[in-house]
């Protein structure tokens, strides 16, 4: 076996391992729906099989497939996990703002949070519908 052929099957091994890794999550998630956190896992390890993909896509002839399908899993996520974050944020920094202050934050807490419950069901879809797999 030459060093190529070595390289090829490594890259495969990884694929797949972070692929499998990735569909288990995202079908444990699809039954039990625990929000924030399993967004947060499944981003993580979106990221991570992107990447691999990315720069070993020379060794998967369906690689821009499986990254568009990482690429859009990312953006049905984005809402709730960006969302919980920075509502999390300005919940702290209302705690040393002034009345009138504490009030406008309220307030855009308030509509961050509607948009996050948004970016929660849209998220849940897309945890429920996205299929992650990887021929190489």
């Amino acid at each position: 076996m030459n060093v190529h052929s070595e390289i090829v099957l490594w890259a495969v091994r990884l694929v797949r391992e972070r692929t499998v890794e990735l569909e288990t999550r995202r079908a444990k998630a699809a039954k039990r729906w625990r929000r924030g956190e399993d967004i947060h896992k499944l981003r993580v390890l979106g990221r991570k099989l992107r990447a691999a993909l990315e720069d070993l896509s020379d060794c998967f002839p369906d690689a821009p497939a499986s990254i568009a399908a990482c690429k859009t899993f990312a953006e049905e996520t984005a809402q709730a996990q960006d969302g919980t974050a920075m509502l999390a944020r300005i919940q702290r920094y209302r705690r040393f703002a002034l009345p009138a202050e504490r009030a406008e934050i309220a307030m855009v807490g308030e509509q961050l949070a509607a948009a996050v419950k948004a970016g929660r069901k849209r998220a849940k879809r897309a945890v429920k519908n996205c299929t992650f797999s990887v021929e190489g």
